[in-house]
């Protein structure tokens, strides 16, 4: 008897610690947004998710794609939304301004966290010329790529 009841206890405190420890990690908080591909985003409108995605193009004309050469089946043009950019740490306004200052050969890949949206009337971005928006809530990763042709 007085072993079942240590061997009860045991398990009870190792239970006890694994659910303890497993609800107070921090990366099981970052894994609870859905992680979903960049041409899926229309199956999310107004989640947050995170996205793997490049940035690309100059001024008004940037835009978010697909990673890579392959592109989605989809015709959406998506604006990347910084609500406050200014507000960026200096490394990423600097990649960004690589990016614009040399549009030709060099892009940014992506690690998102946000919420994609379409639909709006007057569309997104300059003068509404993409039909959908990217709004950043979080940069997880950016890597800044030099094109090579």
């Amino acid at each position: 008897m007085k072993c079942v009841s240590c061997k009860l206890v045991v398990r009870l405190f190792v239970t006890a610690v694994v659910f303890t420890a497993d609800m107070s990690c921090s990366p099981r908080l970052k894994n609870s947004i859905p992680t979903v591909d960049f041409c899926e985003l229309s199956n999310h409108l107004g989640k947050q998710v995170r996205v793997n995605c490049d940035y690309s193009g100059v001024e008004e004309y940037s835009r978010l794609s697909r990673p890579g050469k392959e592109g989605c089946l989809n015709t959406y043009s998506v604006d990347l939304w910084i609500p406050r950019h200014d507000l960026l740490p200096k490394g990423i306004q600097k990649k960004f301004t690589a990016v614009q200052n040399s549009y030709w050969n060099r892009y940014l890949e992506l690690s998102i966290v946000g919420v994609f949206d379409t639909g709006r009337v007057g569309g997104y971005g300059h003068l509404g010329s993409k039909n959908a928006q990217f709004t950043v809530e979080k940069f997880e990763r950016i890597k800044l790529i030099r094109r090579s042709n």
